[in-house]
C-alpha cells in the first residue's frame, strides 16, 4: 500500500494507541481523537489517570505471555520500560495460591510468566512510545460526534471525521477512519447516519460484577504465606463470588470481589469485607486485616461479552475499520482485552500490507475475526456454564462445557510432576 495522507483513530485505548504505531508506518500523518484529558506525565497521581472512559482502569489487569511478546513487537522496550515504572513479573504456577473449582492447585513451574500492574503503568508505557512514532499527534478533550462520507468509484467512503471538543468544532478529512473507542463504541450509529446498516450483535452476559479496592501491603506476611498472588474461584451453582489478590507497583495489593449471575458484591465498606470473608477460603480477608487501604472500593457492572460482526457486514465502508472492545468486548474476568488489542494491531499491519482503498476493510475485518474468535469462545464458553447466562447459546456450547469442566480438574489434579507438598492449605 503507498503511503496516504492522513488517518484518525477514535480512543486513546490499548487498541487504538496500538493501532496507531502501526498506522504510523503506512501514513503521513496520524491523528489520534481521544475523549477524556490524558495524563501529562508518566508517573501522574492516580487521580488524574482516572478517566471515565476507561470503566475497568481500577480493577485488576494481567498482560498473558503472548500479549507481552506482541507489545515488545510493537514497541521495543516495552518490558523493561514497564518493570522499570515497578510491574511485577510472575510465574502463577509457582507463585499464586489458586483456589479452583474442586480444590487448591498445585504449584508448577508453568514457565510462561505474565506482568500484573495498574492499567494506568501499562498504558503509559505503551502511550509514550506510541507518541514518539514520527507524525503521531494527540486531540484530547475532543469527542467525535459523526462521521462524513463521499462518493469515490461510485463506492460510498468515509473521508473525514466530525469532532467537537474545547477547539471548538471541527472536520478532521482522513483517509481511514479507526473506531479504538471500546465497548460503548457509537460507531453503528454513525454508519446507520450515513445510511449504512450496521453490524448485527451478539450478546452473551453472566450478569457479572466487580467490586475493588486498593491497599498498602504489609511489610511482613506470616512465613507460612508462601504465595505472593491469590485466586480463589467460585463454585456455582452454590457459590457464585471469587476473589482476587494481586500485587502491584509501588508495593501496594489490588483486592477484587467478583460475583456472577448477578451476584454483584457490595462496594460499602462492611459489605466488601464480610464478602471477602465468605468466600471459599479466608485467606484474602485475612491478608487485607493486614493492610492498609490506599483507596474507595470502586464498583464495575459494564463486564458483558459484546461482539459486532463487522466481517459479516453486507457492505463495507471505504475508509472505516473498528479495532479492538470497539468490535468484540470480553468480560474482562478472563485478562484478554489488553492481548487481543496487541493482535488487532498484528492484524492490521497484515492487512495493510496485503490490500488497499476500497478491499482494506473486508480483509481486515475477516484477520481481525480470526484473533478475536478463540478468546470470544474462551470467554463465553465460560459463562455460558452459568444457568443465568443470558445470549444465544450456540450448537457448541455442549461440548465446551464439559471441556472446561475438563479442564479444569486436570489442572488441579496434581501430576508425578508436581510438588504436592507446596499445594496450598493455608
Amino acid at each position: 500500500m503507498s503511503t496516504a495522507r492522513h488517518a484518525v483513530v477514535i480512543g486513546a485505548s490499548f487498541a487504538g494507541l496500538c493501532a496507531a504505531r502501526v498506522l504510523g508506518d503506512f501514513f503521513d500523518r496520524v491523528t489520534i481523537v481521544e475523549r477524556d484529558a490524558l495524563p501529562s506525565g508518566a508517573r501522574d497521581a492516580q487521580a488524574t489517570l482516572d478517566r471515565p472512559g476507561v470503566p475497568q482502569g481500577r480493577h485488576v489487569h494481567a498482560l498473558l505471555a503472548r500479549g507481552l511478546t506482541e507489545l515488545e513487537h510493537l514497541f521495543p522496550g516495552f518490558r523493561a520500560d514497564a518493570l522499570e515504572r515497578g510491574a511485577i513479573e510472575m510465574d502463577m504456577g509457582l507463585e499464586a495460591a489458586f483456589l479452583r473449582v474442586y480444590s487448591w492447585a498445585p504449584r508448577l513451574d508453568f514457565g510462561v510468566p505474565l506482568l500484573v500492574a495498574s492499567r494506568w503503568l501499562f498504558e503509559a508505557a505503551v502511550r509514550k512510545r506510541c507518541l514518539a512514532t514520527p507524525g503521531l499527534e494527540v486531540r484530547d478533550r475532543a469527542m467525535v460526534i459523526g462521521l462524513s462520507t463521499a462518493a469515490r468509484d461510485g463506492c460510498l467512503r468515509v473521508d473525514a471525521v466530525r469532532v467537537t471538543g474545547e477547539g471548538g468544532d471541527a472536520t478532521l478529512p482522513a483517509e481511514l477512519v479507526v473506531d479504538a473507542s471500546g465497548r460503548g463504541s457509537k460507531a453503528p450509529e454513525w454508519l446507520e447516519a450515513i445510511g449504512v446498516t450496521p453490524p448485527e450483535e451478539t450478546v452473551v452476559d453472566g450478569h457479572w460484577g466487580y467490586s475493588t479496592r486498593w491497599y498498602r501491603a504489609p511489610a511482613e506476611l506470616p512465613k507460612r504465606w508462601w504465595w505472593r498472588a491469590i485466586i480463589i474461584e467460585g463454585r456455582p451453582p452454590d457459590m457464585l463470588r471469587g476473589g482476587v489478590l494481586i500485587p502491584i507497583e509501588d508495593g501496594q495489593w489490588m483486592v477484587t470481589v467478583g460475583g456472577a449471575s448477578g451476584e454483584y458484591p457490595p462496594t460499602d465498606e462492611g459489605g466488601f469485607l464480610a464478602a471477602l470473608a465468605n468466600l471459599r477460603s479466608p485467606l484474602i480477608a485475612e491478608a487485607v486485616a493486614l493492610a492498609r487501604p490506599t483507596s474507595p472500593i470502586y464498583g464495575s457492572r459494564t463486564m458483558s461479552n459484546r461482539y459486532r460482526h463487522y466481517e459479516h457486514s453486507g457492505r463495507s465502508v471505504g475508509g472505516f475499520i473498528a479495532v479492538g472492545d470497539a468490535v468484540c468486548a470480553f468480560n474482562p474476568i478472563y485478562g484478554q482485552g489488553m492481548t487481543t488489542a496487541a493482535l488487532c494491531a498484528a492484524a492490521l499491519r497484515d492487512a495493510l500490507q496485503r490490500s488497499h482503498g476500497r478491499t482494506l476493510p473486508a480483509t481486515f475485518f475477516a484477520r481481525q475475526a480470526r484473533v478475536q474468535r478463540d478468546a470470544w469462545t474462551l470467554a463465553t464458553g465460560a459463562d455460558l456454564r452459568l444457568r443465568k447466562t443470558t445470549g444465544k447459546r450456540p450448537l457448541a456450547s455442549g461440548i465446551v462445557a464439559p471441556y472446561f469442566d475438563a479442564l479444569v480438574l486436570a489442572a488441579t489434579t496434581p501430576s508425578s510432576t508436581s510438588d504436592s507438598s507446596t499445594c496450598c492449605r493455608c
